[in-house]
């Protein structure tokens, strides 16, 4: 079995070494979260006490994705979604050597399997395939591309393909040649059709990799929540504190305002709609930690 190279430390920097395009490494020192054993979003809609939604992403001790568990529960009755990490396995592909692969349940049906091809160094997943339970006709197949900024990866487009027909489904591009004055640029295309331009203002905060809850509304890249909390994405040192999209209808215009603990973790957000009468959202963060006689 495999050790993850891209450990996820709830919101800490890549532990190990980024390699960029011309071999060239950069290390990364660990921070003080090392230790996390799972890390969770309770969102809450103002005015809606009966609507709970939770996530939350399980790991092991050496930091891999372990399990994913999604909980909805709406005036008294619980939904629950599980994807359990079933299989590391070795593949005779120099560009993609190791696939991970998780099985998603819900209420006691299977649902699909999500396999994730990782590249070795940097560990970044370039490929994916969804399998719909039963259906192999329905799988979708998604390609990633990354750009380096300081020898780090940072995802720069994921498309989303029918495999049987390998026509693209969806496309979603980042632009970063804003970054370092605190923009990022995204465009959703439908059928190569564009859909929406997102203008995100952020924060950049070298202590976070973890990426913000607000991308859960950008498709394809919310089909993957397995992948996007995993650490194999890529980076995301840096938190949204507005969007400003020219399609409200698709990704709505808000702002965000983050508490962070001493430490520089995210404890709670609040999302405020740019539009007039619709509700605020708030996330709290919930942390747990393994104990250290469990480590030795």
């Amino acid at each position: 079995m495999r050790m993850n190279h891209f450990v996820f430390l709830a919101s800490v920097v890549l532990l190990f070494a980024a390699c960029s395009n011309d071999d060239s490494c950069v290390d990364f020192l660990p921070k003080p979260s090392e230790n996390l054993k799972s890390i969770s979003f309770v969102k809450h809609y103002d005015g809606n006490v009966a609507l709970l939604e939770k996530e939350s992403f399980h790991f092991g001790k050496d930091g891999t994705l372990s399990q994913y568990i999604s909980l909805r529960n709406t005036a008294g009755k619980e939904y629950v979604s599980t994807s359990n990490l079933t299989r590391i396995d070795t593949v005779a592909d120099k560009q993609a050597p190791y696939h991970y692969t998780y099985d998603s349940w819900k209420n006691n049906t299977n649902l699909y399997e999500s396999r994730y091809y990782l590249s070795d160094y940097p560990s970044v997943c370039t490929y994916a395939l969804k399998v719909t339970a039963g259906s192999e006709n329905s799988t979708h197949a998604f390609l990633m591309k990354y750009i380096y900024m300081d020898n780090k990866p940072y995802i720069s487009e994921i498309r989303d393909m029918v495999r049987k027909t390998e026509k693209e489904y969806y496309r979603l591009e980042w632009d970063y040649s804003k970054f370092k004055e605190g923009e990022i640029t995204v465009r959703n295309f439908l059928m190569d059709e564009l859909k929406y331009t997102a203008r995100l203002t952020i924060e950049q905060r070298d202590n976070l990799n973890m990426a913000d809850v607000q991308y859960l509304d950008y498709h394809p890249i919310n089909k993957h929540y397995e992948l996007l909390y995993s650490g194999f994405l890529g980076t995301f040192d840096y938190v949204i504190t507005q969007q400003e999209s020219d399609n409200d209808l698709y990704i709505p215009n808000q702002s965000a305002d983050y508490t962070f603990s001493k430490e520089g973790l995210p404890l709670q957000v609040v999302l405020t709609p740019a539009k007039e009468g619709k509700q605020s959202v708030r996330y709290n963060f919930e942390y747990e930690w393994i104990k250290k006689s469990s480590l030795e």
